[in-house]
C-alpha cells in the first residue's frame, strides 16, 4: 500500500494502479471512457481502414490495382498492430511502473512516488497533441497532393515497364493510389490517424526511457539475484520492450514493401522521404529497444560483481583455512572441503546471473521482429533475379 497525498493531484491510488494518461482525445474517448480493449480497438481500426479502401476501390474501379499493390496490403495488415500498441501503451506503462514499484528492489518507495508524479505530468503534456495534429495534417495534405501532377506520366511508364517484364511473375505497376489519385481522398483519414498514433507511440517510448533512467538512479536498490524472472526482478522492462519490438516490426514491414514497390517502379532513387524513413527506422529501432534496458544493465552488472566478489572472499578465506588444516592437521579438513565445494557451486550459479533485464528468448524476438522485414525484401529481390 502506498500513502495518499491529498494535496497532490497526481497522487497514487491505494492499490498501486498507476494511472498514466496522455493529453489525447482519441485515447481518452475510446480507451478510458468507452473502455475498448487494445484488441477491440485494433480490430475496429482494421475494419474501418478496409471499409475506406473498399469504398475507394468501388468509387474508382481500382480494386484490381489495389490487389497488385503489395505495399498497400502490407500497410493494411500493419494497421491493427499500429492501433493496438497505441491503445495498449498507457496501460503498458502503468503495468511497467506498478511491477517495478512492487518488485521489492527499491527499499524506499517515497522517491519512486515523487518521480512518478513528475513524469505523469510529462506524459500528459498538451504540446504533444498539437505536434501530432500538425504533423498528421501535413502528412494528410502531402499524401493527397503527392504525384498529382505527374500521374499520367507515371501510369504510362508503369505500362511500358510492365510490358517489358511480362512473364516475370511480379507486378511492376506503381501503387494503386498513383494510378487512382482520386482514391487518396477516401484514404485520407487513415493516413492522418497512422501519423497521429505513431507520434504518440514515439513520445511515450521516449518519455519512458527517461523515466527508467531516472528510476534506476534512485538509491538504495537491491536486486534479487535468484529472482524467478531470472532478471533480478526487472523482467517487466524486457517484457515492455518486447511490445515495442512488435511495433517496430510492423513499421519495418511497411517500409520493406514500400521499398520494393518504389524499386519496381524505378523511383527508389528519387523517393527521398522513403529513404529518410528507412534511415530513421534503422537508427531509432535499436535505440528504442535497447536504451531502456541500458538503465537497468549497469545496476544488474554491479550487483552481480558484488555478489561474486563476496563469494570469492569467502572462498579465499575457507581455502586458506583448509590449506592450514591440511598442513597442521588441526581442524576438520573434510568439512572445509565440502564447504569449498558448496561455495564453488554457488559461485557458478551467481556467475550465470543475467546482467540484462531480458532473457535470450526476448533478444531473439527483437532481432527477428526488426530484421524480418528486410530479410523478406532480400528474399524477394533474390527471387526476382531467379525468375527473371
Amino acid at each position: 500500500m502506498c500513502q495518499i497525498h491529498k494535496n497532490d493531484e497526481f497522487a497514487l491510488d491505494v492499490d498501486n494502479n498507476i494511472r498514466i494518461t496522455n493529453y489525447d482525445p482519441i485515447q481518452n474517448l475510446f480507451i478510458r471512457k468507452l473502455h475498448l480493449s487494445p484488441f477491440v480497438f485494433a480490430v475496429t481500426a482494421f475494419f474501418v481502414s478496409a471499409l475506406l479502401t473498399l469504398i475507394a476501390c468501388i468509387g474508382t474501379s481500382a480494386h484490381f490495382d489495389y490487389l497488385n499493390d503489395s505495399a498497400a496490403i502490407a500497410l493494411q495488415l500493419a494497421i491493427p498492430v499500429f492501433f493496438g500498441i497505441y491503445a495498449w501503451m498507457p496501460n503498458g506503462i502503468e503495468e511497467l511502473i506498478r511491477r517495478l514499484r512492487t518488485s521489492n528492489i527499491f527499499e524506499n518507495t517515497d522517491g519512486i512516488d515523487e518521480l512518478i508524479s513528475k513524469f505523469r505530468k510529462v506524459y500528459s503534456a498538451k504540446w504533444i497533441l498539437i505536434l501530432a495534429m500538425t504533423v498528421s495534417a501535413a502528412t494528410l495534405i502531402g499524401k493527397i497532393e503527392m504525384n498529382r501532377e505527374d500521374n499520367t506520366s507515371s501510369e504510362q511508364s508503369a505500362v511500358t515497364q510492365s510490358q517489358e517484364d511480362e512473364g516475370s511473375g511480379f507486378s511492376d505497376i506503381p501503387g494503386w493510389l498513383d494510378k487512382w489519385p482520386e482514391a487518396r481522398f477516401y484514404r485520407a483519414p487513415i493516413w492522418f490517424l497512422i501519423s497521429y498514433v505513431l507520434i504518440f507511440f514515439s513520445y511515450n517510448v521516449i518519455v519512458s526511457i527517461f523515466f527508467l533512467v531516472r528510476l534506476m538512479k534512485l538509491k538504495p536498490i537491491k536486486l534479487w539475484l535468484f529472482h524467478p524472472d531470472k532478471c533480478g526482478g526487472l523482467s517487466a522492462i524486457g517484457e515492455f520492450n518486447t511490445k515495442i519490438g512488435i511495433m517496430l516490426a510492423a513499421i519495418g514491414l511497411v517500409l520493406c514493401f514500400e521499398t520494393l514497390a518504389a524499386d519496381q517502379a524505378g523511383s527508389l532513387d528519387t523517393t527521398h522521404l522513403l529513404i529518410l524513413g528507412i534511415c530513421l527506422y534503422l537508427a531509432s529501432a535499436p535505440v528504442f529497444f535497447f536504451l531502456p534496458l541500458m538503465s537497468a544493465h549497469k545496476i544488474m552488472e554491479e550487483e552481480k560483481d558484488q555478489e561474486l566478489l563476496h563469494l570469492a572472499h569467502r572462498y579465499e578465506s575457507l581455502y586458506r583455512e583448509a590449506v592450514n588444516s591440511l598442513s597442521t592437521g588441526e581442524g576438520d579438513y573434510t568439512s572445509l572441503s565440502k564447504r569449498l565445494e558448496k561455495l564453488k557451486e554457488l559461485y557458478t550459479v551467481a556467475s550465470n546471473f543475467s546482467v540484462w533485464p531480458f532473457d535470450a528468448k526476448n533478444v531473439r524476438r527483437f532481432f527477428a521482429s526488426v530484421g524480418s522485414p528486410f530479410v523478406i525484401t532480400l528474399i524477394t529481390k533474390i527471387a526476382e533475379k531467379i525468375v527473371a
